[in-house]
């Protein structure tokens, strides 16, 4: 499986629980389709 970056593991645990469930699943689903892919932040701030 690809790397993770762990600004991405903090952004999700700073969300509510079911987004974190679901985003979570996602990203799993992500990583086993493109196991090269590069996780990254593009943007710092939310609303």
């Amino acid at each position: 499986m690809s790397e993770r970056d762990p600004r991405v593991d903090a952004y999700l645990n700073g969300l509510p629980l079911w987004q974190q469930q679901v985003l979570g699943e996602l990203r799993d689903i992500l990583h086993e389709a493109d196991p090269a892919m590069e996780e990254t932040i593009k943007r710092s701030g939310r609303r």
